[in-house]
């Protein structure tokens, strides 16, 4: 993973700077810088405007008693478009402006999830736990002593009902 992040991190400045000589070729350098300016700009408008919305969105869905995962990717999505729009580039800000289109960037989203879904673990801890034993935080339950009352509920969602049970 970090072999790839590095390869990209060399990769895509070098495609930027190689795309911004074409363009300088062919149009000058100071509609280059102005394109870059205005596509910075623009973006980051953009990015703030849907960020925004964003917010509110993740904001009703916790009113509405939902999990509010699939808005709160949308949100990163957002800001990850904002930081690719405010890098000098025109490769960055295609990228970025695709992430603004909502359509793109709920199918993004979704994909992002699905990965996370196959290859993320997830553990939870309480409180207790990290007082019963300071040298080793991250036991499981199993391993810690705790009272039902230390221990957090967790509801859990039939996706063929749409209900909520608790398990405790």
């Amino acid at each position: 993973m970090l072999l790839r992040l590095s390869i990209l991190m060399i990769v895509v400045p070098l495609l930027e700077l190689a795309l911004l000589f074409q363009i300088n070729k062919y149009v000058g350098l100071i509609p280059t810088i102005g394109i870059v300016v205005v596509t910075g700009f623009l973006g980051a408008s953009l990015a703030r405007y849907q960020g925004r919305n964003a917010w509110q969105n993740v904001q009703l869905a916790m009113k509405q008693g939902r999990m509010p995962s699939t808005e709160i990717s949308e949100g990163i999505l957002i800001f990850v478009a904002g930081l690719l729009l405010i890098t000098p580039g025109l490769i960055t800000d295609t990228t970025g402006f695709l992430l603004l289109v909502p359509v793109f960037r709920r199918r993004v989203a979704r994909a992002l999830q699905a990965w996370f879904r196959k290859n993320a673990t997830v553990q939870f801890h309480s409180a207790a736990s990290a007082f019963t034993s300071a040298s080793a935080p991250f036991e499981t339950y199993s391993d810690i002593e705790t009272t039902d009352a230390q221990r957090p509920s967790v509801r859990v969602v039939d996706p063929s009902q749409g209900k909520l049970s608790d398990d405790t």
